[in-house]
């Protein structure tokens, strides 16, 4: 997929692209191939060497694609119209009927959660697939390096020479696993732009034990059970891990996205059992 866009040339003008997405993760193949299907020619540009690198290792390397019950409410954000707005128009069904338009097989584990039944690499290919059958471009271990604005476009300065293009879209993720491509240059290039960045954090990471829980849980690492996790004014119940660096699993990562530096995490462990009943018909 490599090489097959002409770079800028000053004396022949630019090159017939529409739109350049910046970045072939989920976000930039999805905005990528809805463009093409309006009938733009859309070129994609990814310092990595595959697409898709958070989806290859989401959900174990099963990738939980969706859940059938997410709504607005699910999602942390500063402006929750925007959610609502989105997922009025492409809804965790349209998805689901993407996954079975191309015969990827799934099911549903917990929860509403869907799962691939073989392997997360079957959604990146289906969403790659999308994107070639509209006419979208890929260059990869192409590094993006500036966006400058020109007048009636733009040019996106990179490691193989210059593009250009009416429209540019940023796509670049945010910073979270930069073991499989994620950096800061999204952020930067807003920034750049005159947009606000809102100060990031980490979120759906779990907990780390301080020295002293260590030494007093590390023999649980492993053990894994139903419970009640309350951060701030959010309770989840789902599956907590013990892990030899402190708490994972669903009930913990959800957890984290509403935990504040200093506050109590309180965790239930017998969530169906009323204690006070129980002791005293003891």
């Amino acid at each position: 997929m490599r090489g097959r866009v002409p770079l800028m040339d000053e004396t022949l003008g630019p090159p017939s692209i529409d739109v350049i997405v910046l970045g072939a993760g989920g976000a930039g193949m999805m905005c990528a191939l809805t463009a093409g299907g309006f009938g733009k020619r859309v070129l994609i540009l990814d310092h990595m060497k595959q697409a898709g690198g958070k989806i290859l290792i989401s959900g174990g390397g099963r990738c939980n694609f969706t859940n059938l019950g997410a709504t607005s409410a699910n999602y942390v954000s500063k402006n929750p119209h925007f959610m609502k707005s989105a997922m009025s128009r492409y809804t965790p069904q349209d998805f689901i009927a993407l996954v079975e338009k191309h015969q990827v097989p799934y099911h549903e584990k917990k929860l509403g959660q869907q799962f691939c039944d073989n392997r997360a690499k079957d959604i990146v290919d289906l969403l790659v697939r999308e994107c070639l059958d509209v006419g979208v471009k890929f260059e990869f271990e192409t590094q993006i390096k500036k966006l400058l604005k020109e007048e009636n476009g733009f040019r996106v300065v990179t490691s193989r020479g210059d593009y250009w293009a009416p429209q540019v879209v940023n796509c670049l993720g945010g910073l979270s696993l930069p073991k499989v491509g994620a950096t800061g240059v999204g952020f930067e290039l807003a920034r750049r732009f005159g947009h606000t960045i809102i100060e990031t954090a980490p979120a759906l990471d779990g907990f780390t034990w301080n020295d002293s829980d260590l030494k007093r849980y590390q023999a649980m690492a492993g053990v894994s059970f139903d419970c009640v996790m309350t951060a701030g004014k959010k309770s989840f119940r789902e599956n907590l891990l013990f892990t030899h660096g402190g708490l994972s699993g669903p009930a913990s990562l959800q957890a984290s996205l509403h935990w504040n530096p200093g506050e109590k995490v309180h965790i239930q462990l017998l969530p169906d059992l009323d204690l006070k009943s129980h002791l005293l018909e003891r």
